[in-house]
């Protein structure tokens, strides 16, 4: 059984946007600044909004490639909507797994 290119590609993005997600989540959240100091900087914007931008853009192209060109606007729609719903519970879900492996590394020591 061959693989298309066409899943590869998405495969790929979905990917790259799942990573550009997780960066972006990472620094907008979980980054400390100093304690007197302005939230929005310019170093958390460039950093941590425009990754998240970027893979909600991501997301929205793996939606119309894996639709095409569909007719019905709802099954597109749909797709791109199941995509950010699996794109974030794969952060999720990272996120979760970095910090149970944080727990037992720390314990351990």
């Amino acid at each position: 059984m061959q693989i298309k290119p066409r899943v590869l590609v998405q495969v790929a993005l979905f990917l790259a946007a799942c990573a550009l997600l997780y960066y972006g989540s990472v620094m907008l959240f979980l980054v400390p600044g100093s304690p007197h100091e302005a939230y929005f900087q310019r170093n958390r914007v460039i950093f941590g909004v425009l990754p998240v931008l970027l893979s909600l853009g991501l997301l929205v192209a793996v939606g119309r490639v894996s639709k095409g060109l569909a007719n019905e606007r709802r099954s597109v729609r749909g797709g791109i909507v199941n995509l950010f719903a699996y794109a974030i519970v794969a952060v999720v879900v990272v996120h979760l797994g970095i910090m149970v492996l944080a727990g037992f590394l720390q314990r351990s020591n």
